[in-house]
């Protein structure tokens, strides 16, 4: 293993100067897809704090995003929901820790199907077509079927 420039047993770096490079090389990376499955959900009064988990492996994505995002996802968004996310990855100098800024949110598979529906239901229900008044009732034994 090489050892950075300027940095050896004799002459090492400090923890600072080590945490700043890795943020301002993080800092580079524009923003990326992820998908996952959401777990650890946790809801702060303007900021949801998750972690977006790897079934298939045994990592996980500490994720940051507006609490509004979350509430008008297309889905309800509950532990285990698979999801596809777009972030900026950031690196906290401070604990050194690394997150995923998040942006977008879109539900995967299931979801994005029941998705679908719900926009589906909610246009139809803006229509009126819900409305407990236009419907007719259906007779007792029907003339014609089909």
């Amino acid at each position: 293993m090489t050892s950075a420039q300027g940095s050896s047993a004799e002459n090492p770096f400090p923890v600072r100067a080590v945490a700043t490079r890795v943020a301002a090389w993080i800092d580079k990376l524009g923003t990326v897809w992820v998908e996952g499955q959401l777990t650890q959900i946790n809801l702060r009064s303007s900021t949801a704090y998750m972690v977006l988990r790897d079934p298939a492996a045994n990592m996980s994505l500490d994720i940051i995003c507006p609490r509004d995002l979350v509430a008008a996802a297309p889905v309800k968004l509950t532990e285990g929901t698979q999801v596809i996310v777009r972030g900026k990855p950031s690196f906290y100098t401070v604990r050194g820790s690394f997150s995923l800024r998040v942006n977008a949110i879109r539900a995967v598979g299931l979801g994005e199907l029941l998705a679908r529906i719900e926009r589906l239901r909610r246009l139809l229900e803006a229509e009126g077509l819900f409305d407990p008044r236009l419907k007719r009732p259906l007779p007792f034994l029907p003339s014609t079927i089909g």
